[in-house]
C-alpha cells in the first residue's frame, strides 16, 4: 500500500512528544511481578503538533489532508530526522479575528 506523506503549507510551530513502552505486566502479589516488552514495536511516540496562527486557506489544506485520508497512516518527519509513519485520528481549529489555529495528535504507526 502507498502512503500520502504529509506536506502542510506551514511548519508547526510547536511539537511536544511522548514516548511510551508497551509491556505486559502479571503482579504475583508480595511485591513481586513479571514485566514484558509487548511485540518487536513496542516502542511507540506520540507528537502533538500546533499551528498557532495561520490563513484561513492553509488551515483548510491541513484538514482536507486530514480529513481525506481519514484513518489511514501517511509519512511525516520532524525537522533534522527521517520521516515515519503516523496517523492523526483527532485534530482541532481554533479561529481568532482574521486568521485561525490548528492542533492535531500524531500517534506512531508501524503498519
Amino acid at each position: 500500500m502507498a502512503y500520502l506523506t504529509f506536506a502542510p503549507p506551514v511548519r508547526p510551530k510547536t511539537s511536544a512528544g511522548t514516548t511510551q513502552v508497551r509491556v505486559l505486566s502479571n503482579d504475583y502479589g508480595e511485591g513481586y511481578s513479571q514485566v514484558i516488552d509487548d511485540g518487536i514495536n513496542c516502542v511507540s511516540e506520540s507528537l502533538n503538533l500546533t499551528w498557532p496562527v495561520l490563513t484561513f486557506e492553509q488551515a483548510e489544506q491541513i484538514t482536507a489532508f486530514f480529513k481525506g485520508n481519514k484513518s489511514r497512516p501517511f509519512y511525516w518527519g520532524l525537522p533534522g530526522q527521517p520521516a515515519k509513519k503516523w496517523r492523526c485520528l483527532k485534530w482541532q481549529r481554533t479561529f481568532q479575528r482574521g486568521t485561525c489555529g490548528m492542533s492535531a495528535e500524531f500517534t506512531e504507526v508501524f503498519a
